[in-house]
């Protein structure tokens, strides 16, 4: 036979149990773990505590098993519509939630990840009411049962904005009453207390729940009975879980008395040889038949569990007359026992002869070895009377003696090994305080460099201000040179217009002057003609006088002559008088043109002069205007110097402030790796006070087990076992409080005693 006849067992017995429970009715579960809000600070064991549970409703042999983890509004709703056609034709119907959840106008929700709740009217569109749920589990026929793992130190209470000023806004859930029979509604914390999160992998609730709530047979009422002391236990009294509702008089069961559970415990994945052959040893005692253990000594043939399967085998010696076989029960805590003994079905084994019955010489030398504890010795009459009858009890006797030598041998083992694991808490101790003092040291730097950096960030941004500040001021000195430089070009523009103006009305005036200049020598060429014309006229005249002269002396001369002549000579004389009058006004005429001639030219002069003053004007206003220029030229680069520097100052404050991030960033980097560094120091100190832990309840386990395999023949005394629990190893440091669902510090749960580890069926699958 080989390890395959074991697996069709196995596969069997599952069958068997997969038909019992399908008896018991179609159970369903709804599991909803959310811890990933976006609004308030992330919930660290929700979703570890819904995949548990799942996984112990999988377990259980529930037929539908729907989980789902950070769920949105919409995720959340559309599982619940699902759900209930799932709920549809269920004899029980589970939800279970682990998260927060919050009352308002007496009314529970249940919040998503997604939600907000800015306000109290949020709730109806944002998050999940109670009555929902209960409302998806109505279908089920004989239990309806909804468990809820929510803190009550609800964050979004505290920011909720209320309608009316005196309406309460609760941190948790409230107390509810079910309108609907065979409901139940549990609790992790009844009304006004604190519910934990939790130090480790999963809540006091949680853990709770996964260690009574699947127990086969166990009544629901009962099972969270269990809860809530195992719960004030692990919390020092400080949470007590409250179930609301009620059922009837009849017993009713999450798991039906028949189905076994596979145990949900840490080390359930790494299960050693020994573990195997436990397991094995298990499946084949519920069958109970001589092929059976046949089958498993062809699978395990060495060990303590072979040896008892061997004494087992030798049981079936002896055949009751019905042809059955009466096995005595296992008896375990959490699963009780139906019928006290079990009975194998019949047997095709042939009846056997009585056996011999041994002398009295074997009687007298086994009397002496029953109780001895010389395996050596227990050999010998093994060797010597190999055909006995006494030779089963001897060979139980020796595989006793051998067994509590292992034992010893490995309590010894354990004890070098919890010593072992406590020099290595111990060291890691001092490693995680030394890590914690450089951390500190660290911190203290940090600390320093964020004080520097905050300094210099102050710096940089004043230099900042200061910059921007002189950049502006550069900038409003060019915009004011720009502008007086434009007024100056205004002025500039209009004072060119104006020399231009008056420049052409100088030119204007001096083509004016130049035409009276012609003008004034047209007239004085005139009248040089006239004069000219008198001075003849004069000329005439002195001739005209001569003449008279002449005539006079002619007419003294010829005295007779003038009276003749006398008339000629009065008409001489009229012209002589005419020709002075003209003579006359010729030189009057003559000396107006003159004074005119002096005026016109004094009139160029002047407009020469005032034409050579414009022409100076305008070449000292060129001048100037050309100095300004200069000016605001000098004072246009002066600001643009000023302004590249005061760049060039920012850039180099960008760059600091640059390398001061850079090097921020390093030292939160280099927190972040002392972190790491500190954690897994944690995580490697609570590695080993596990380990430490599981290999005191396994110490614990197989004495259990081995004590109660004993056969009731060897009734010699035996050593007492040790139930000691080994020590745990001290905390190590940084761990800080528990952590809660935004709650209140959670306390460390006691060390589970060694009686509460006792043997748990696994059902290999």
């Amino acid at each position: 036979m080989t390890r395959f006849a074991i697996a069709m067992l196995v596969s069997a017995l599952l069958t068997l149990f997969a038909e019992q429970a399908s008896a018991e009715g179609r159970r369903v579960a709804l599991v909803v773990g959310v811890g990933a809000y976006q609004s308030v600070p992330k919930l660290p064991n929700a979703v570890n505590d819904a995949n548990a549970m799942a996984e112990l409703f999988r377990a259980s042999g529930f037929e539908v098993v729907t989980a789902r983890n950070d769920v949105s509004n919409l995720e959340f709703k559309r599982a619940i519509r699902e759900f209930e056609d799932a709920a549809n034709e269920s004899d029980i119907a589970v939800v279970y939630y682990a998260g927060h959840g919050i009352e308002i106008r007496e009314t529970n929700y249940l919040i998503p990840t997604d939600a907000k709740l800015i306000n109290e009217r949020d709730a109806e569109d944002e998050a999940i009411s109670l009555d929902r749920i209960l409302n998806a589990l109505e279908p089920a026929k004989r239990l309806r049962l909804v468990i809820l793992d929510a803190c009550r130190d609800n964050p979004f209470a505290g920011k909720m904005k209320r309608r009316v000023a005196t309406r309460a806004i609760t941190a948790g859930l409230g107390k509810v009453e079910p309108q609907q029979t065979d409901t139940l509604i549990a609790y992790a914390a009844k009304a006004q207390a604190v519910a934990n999160d939790g130090e480790g992998a999963h809540s006091p609730f949680t853990t709770a729940l996964l260690a009574n709530l699947a127990v086969p047979g166990l009544d629901i009422r009962l099972a969270f009975g269990r809860v809530r002391d195992d719960v004030l236990k692990a919390t020092n009294r400080q949470q007590e879980p409250f179930v609301y509702g009620s059922l009837g008089g009849g017993t009713v069961a999450l798991v039906p008395a028949r189905v076994q559970t596979a145990a949900l415990t840490p080390m359930a994945n790494t299960r050693t040889a020994e573990d195997l052959a436990k397991s094995d040893y298990e499946i084949v005692e519920r069958v109970g038949t001589k092929a059976a253990w046949e089958v498993y000594l062809n699978t395990h043939k060495a060990g303590l569990y072979a040896d008892l399967a061997r004494v087992q085998i030798a049981k079936f010696a002896s055949v009751a007359p019905e042809g059955v076989t009466r096995v005595a029960a296992r008896t375990e805590p959490g699963f009780p026992s139906e019928g006290g003994t079990q009975v194998s079905p019949r047997t095709d084994v042939p009846a056997v002869l009585p056996a011999p019955k041994p002398t009295a010489a074997e009687i007298r030398a086994w009397d002496k070895l029953k109780t001895s504890t010389d395996a050596a010795a227990i050999r010998k009459f093994i060797d010597t009377h190999a055909s006995s009858p006494l030779i089963p009890e001897a060979q139980d006797r020796l595989a006793t003696v051998e067994r509590l030598a292992r034992e010893k041998e490995e309590r010894v083992r354990q004890e070098r090994d919890v010593a072992r694991l406590r020099e290595e808490d111990e060291r890691q101790k001092k490693a995680a305080e030394a890590e914690r003092k450089l951390l500190e040291k660290e911190a203290a730097r940090q600390r320093e460099e964020a004080e520097k950096a905050k300094a210099a960030e102050a710096a940089r941004q004043k230099a900042e201000a200061q910059a921007a500040a002189r950049q502006r001021e550069a900038e409003e000195r060019a915009r004011a040179a720009e502008a007086a430089a434009r007024k100056r070009e205004e002025e500039e523009t209009a004072r060119l217009a104006e020399m231009a103006r008056r420049r052409k009305e100088a030119e204007e005036r001096a083509a004016a002057l130049a035409a009276e200049r012609a003008k004034i020598e047209a007239e004085i060429a005139v009248r040089k003609r006239e004069a000219e014309e008198a001075a003849r006229a004069a000329a005439v005249a002195k001739a005209a006088r001569e003449a008279e002269e002449k005539a006079r002396q002619q007419a003294l001369k010829d005295q007779q002559r003038q009276d003749a002549e006398t008339a000629t000579a009065a008409a001489a004389a009229a012209a002589a008088s005419a020709a002075r009058e003209a003579a006359e006004r010729e030189r009057v005429k003559a000396a107006e043109t003159a004074a005119r001639q002096k005026e016109a030219e004094d009139r160029r002069k002047a407009a020469e002069a005032e034409r050579a003053k414009a022409e100076a004007a305008v070449s000292a206003e060129d001048k100037a205007a050309a100095e300004a220029a200069k000016v605001a030229e000098a004072e246009r680069r002066k600001a643009k110097a000023a302004a590249e520097a005061e760049r060039r100052k920012a850039e180099a404050a960008a760059e600091a402030a640059a390398e001061q991030k850079a090097e921020r960033a390093a030292a939160a980097r280099r927190r972040e790796a002392a972190e790491e560094r500190r954690r897994e120091a944690e995580e490697a100190a609570a590695a080993n006070r596990r380990k430490a832990e599981t290999a005191a309840r396994r110490a614990a386990e197989r004495q259990a087990e081995q004590a109660a395999a004993l056969p009731t023949s060897a009734a010699a005394p035996r050593p007492p076992p040790r139930n000691r629990p080994a020590p745990a190893p001290p905390r190590p440091p940084g761990r800080g409080p528990p952590r809660r669902r935004g709650c209140a510090p959670r306390p460390a749960p006691p060390r589970p005693a060694p009686a509460a580890a006792a043997v748990v069926a696994v059902v290999r699958r």
